[in-house]
């Protein structure tokens, strides 16, 4: 009887082992790890394999650059002295569905493609004002092969073209996916947007921005913001660097930085933030819906071009702080004016403060939102004191 019992532990053991039925050797794979789309372009190797009978029905509507690295490539040369073509390839496919596009792509590749490793997907602006976001992502959110830690990104030129580095040495998508990480530590650039997150604020229908990459001949960098309008899901504007730095400002998420501005005679001034918060206020009134946003924020003075004035000087002081004050206030309410009078949306998050503090109005308007908040008057109050000059008076 010991025996039996014996024999069924080991085997339930062995049924409970996560040993390595689903093994993959990894030199069997090529590892995508970037995605493009653009508005649809055929390449010349596409229609050079169409006109040979390598085509199906489809229509055109997107072309979507694979960014591989093939890793027998990889482990067979050092990385720093190779040139970026032999680091990663890019290959478009066009069509009108993502998943038969990817798949397509087996017929050209000699082996598997694996998706674990994709780190950014990259949306030209043109193809967003065309085509619902939701819709571009439909296949990624539901697919197990791409991980939801994903970043999505919006560039202002082609997704082909910002998927290409001139650096030697670089991956443009683990480039990029570094790049969003560490510009998220400066006020002036948005957290980046995971596909998870995303997910979420695409099917609360709220309207939404996403970090902008501005591209040149030889470099990517993150540059304010896309404006993702919530009914339509399409692009419909974007941000400036100064206004998503206003944004953090009204959000409350600013973590350190600084605000620059000039004296009347046309000098310097920097303010280094030390401590910064936020606070908005829900009102009601009726039909009307109002907000008050008050921000307290404690800093030093950095810099000053006015080498005659004393910066130990409280009149000086009193004056510095007025300037950095009215710069915050403009800051705010042009972006203020962006998000009422151009977009007509609410991507500041006043939403969340009206939800929580007068639920019963919020669920009253929260169909025709943006609309409301385009007609919402909103005020700023704005606290900042220098606390010190740093360890110069001049």
């Amino acid at each position: 009887m010991k025996r039996y019992v014996l024999v069924i532990f080991l085997l339930l053991v062995l049924l409970n082992l996560t040993g390595c039925w689903g093994i993959k050797e990894i030199e069997d794979q090529t590892v995508l790890v970037g995605i493009g789309m653009d508005v649809a372009n055929p390449s010349n190797e596409e229609k050079q394999l169409a006109e040979n009978g390598n085509s199906y029905p489809k229509k055109n509507r997107v072309t979507l650059t694979f960014q591989i690295i093939p890793f027998e490539m990889r482990q067979s040369s050092g990385k720093s002295d190779k040139s970026s073509n032999e680091l990663y390839s890019n290959i478009q496919e066009t069509g009108d569905s993502m998943f038969q596009m990817l798949r397509k792509m087996a017929t050209r590749r000699s082996k598997p493609m694996m998706g674990h490793h994709v780190k950014v997907i990259v949306i030209s602006e043109e193809l967003a004002k065309r085509i619902e976001i939701d819709k571009l992502l439909k296949f990624v959110l539901r697919d197990n092969d791409i991980r939801p830690s994903c970043l999505v990104f919006i560039s202002n030129s082609k997704a082909s073209e910002v998927l290409v580095s001139n650096n030697s040495g670089e991956v443009p998508s683990l480039e990029l996916a570094g790049l969003a990480e560490n510009g998220s530590k400066a006020n002036n650039v948005l957290p980046p947007k995971s596909l998870t997150k995303l997910d979420g604020i695409i099917n609360s229908g709220q309207s939404f921005i996403l970090q902008n990459l501005s591209s040149s001949s030889d470099e990517v960098a993150v540059a304010g913001a896309s404006v993702i309008k919530g009914k339509n899901r399409k692009w419909i504007g974007s941000l400036s660097i100064r206004e998503v730095l206003a944004l953090s400002w009204i959000r409350g998420s600013v973590k350190g930085g600084v605000i620059k501005t000039y004296d009347k005679q046309g000098n310097v001034l920097t303010y280094e933030i030390i401590s910064a918060k936020s606070k908005v206020k829900a009102k009601t009134s009726g039909k009307d819906i109002s907000f008050q946003v008050s921000i307290r924020s404690k800093g030093r003075l950095i810099e000053n071009w006015d080498t005659k004035e004393p910066a130990d000087k409280e009149e000086f002081i009193k004056e510095a702080e007025g300037y950095f004050k009215q710069e915050l206030m403009n800051m705010m309410t042009d972006t203020l004016h962006t998000m009422q009078d151009v977009h007509q949306v609410d991507v500041g998050g006043f939403r969340n403060h009206l939800r929580i503090q007068h639920p019963k109005v919020w669920r009253k308007v929260e169909q025709d939102w943006d609309s409301v908040f385009s007609r919402s008057d909103v005020k700023f109050d704005v606290d900042l004191i220098i606390e010190d000059t740093g360890s110069s008076v001049k």
